[in-house]
């Protein structure tokens, strides 16, 4: 890599924690005459290259992983810390939920400088938007430092991060009918049996799918939208920190089996770093509150 990307750029690599305290070793890169003291740049996951190079050797198709990484980077506009440090007037829009597991980011809410409430079984941290796109987000935790700098209380902080959930989109969409656009979108050939299911499933999330769409369960007024035109409570299923699953309840499910199933997808298809939890969650239509499915 460091070839690849010449003399003026040193490649290196850090390891940092992600969500529920997940270690992850990420390839870094720096101007070697930038003159930001830090510089903010894409993490490109090692773990990933290497299970790529594991597969493909080191040939075409991996080189061109690596030459797609440096036109990536040589193409993204360069942020220091004075990017995140902006006046709070032109941050505040950027400021959203976020919704984690309370019992497996234990040690880093204790540890991290920062504020957060909490929600059932979870914890709301928030965080600041740098940017989105189809490569992924950058975003950074607002710590009490950014808050000083910014001069606004923690009560101006939570009060702007509701604003902004209840002013943002979401969706609440047939799974069915997500997994057909999908494969659409990717031109893959699935068969068409695979697409039935008999369980009248609906995915919940915000516009973009990858800025922590789960938050919406706290938008309980959309549940209650939802719930009443379905006319029935529902379950909801923790798919990822980015999505919901949900299912109206017709009385015939069993919360054990359903709970066996979130923990078994957990395990095989979803990346450690994106699991939200191993609980089942029921929301009521005639007090439009959310609780632990029991």
């Amino acid at each position: 890599m460091q070839k690849i990307m010449g003399d003026t750029i040193q490649v290196g690599f850090e390891t940092y924690t992600k969500n529920n305290q997940t270690p992850i070793e990420s390839l870094m890169f720096q101007e070697k005459d930038s003159s930001a003291a830090t510089v903010i740049t894409p993490a490109i996951h090692m773990q990933d290259l290497y299970n790529l190079y594991q597969k493909e050797g080191d040939g075409e198709m991996f080189q061109r992983c690596l030459m797609e990484i440096k036109k990536l980077y040589m193409e993204q506009e360069p942020k220091s810390l004075d990017f995140i440090n902006r006046d709070w007037g032109e941050i505040k829009k950027s400021i959203c939920m976020t919704l984690l597991c309370e019992g497996w980011n234990k040690g880093w809410i204790e540890e991290e400088n920062t504020t957060y409430s909490k929600f059932l079984d979870f914890v709301i941290v928030l965080r600041s938007i740098l940017g989105v796109s189809s490569h992924g987000m950058g975003s950074t935790v607002v710590t009490q430092n950014l808050m000083s700098h910014w001069r606004i209380t923690e009560e101006e902080l939570w009060e702007t991060a509701w604003n902004n959930l209840y002013c943002e989109r979401f969706y609440i969409q047939n799974l069915n009918e997500v997994l057909r656009s999908e494969i659409k979108e990717r031109e893959m050939e699935i068969d068409a049996k695979l697409l039935k299911n008999d369980l009248p499933l609906y995915l919940l999330s915000n516009k973009e799918r990858v800025v922590y769409g789960a938050r919406g369960i706290l938008r309980t007024d959309l549940l209650q939208a939802f719930a009443m035109g379905a006319d029935s409570n529902l379950y909801i299923l923790p798919s990822s920190i980015h999505e919901l699953i949900l299912l109206p309840d017709n009385g015939n499910y069993c919360v054990e089996e359903m709970r066996e199933v979130v923990k078994t997808i957990n395990e095989t298809e979803v990346p450690e770093t994106e699991r939200l939890s191993e609980m089942m969650y029921y929301f009521r239509k005639d007090s439009g509150t959310v609780e632990i499915a029991e």
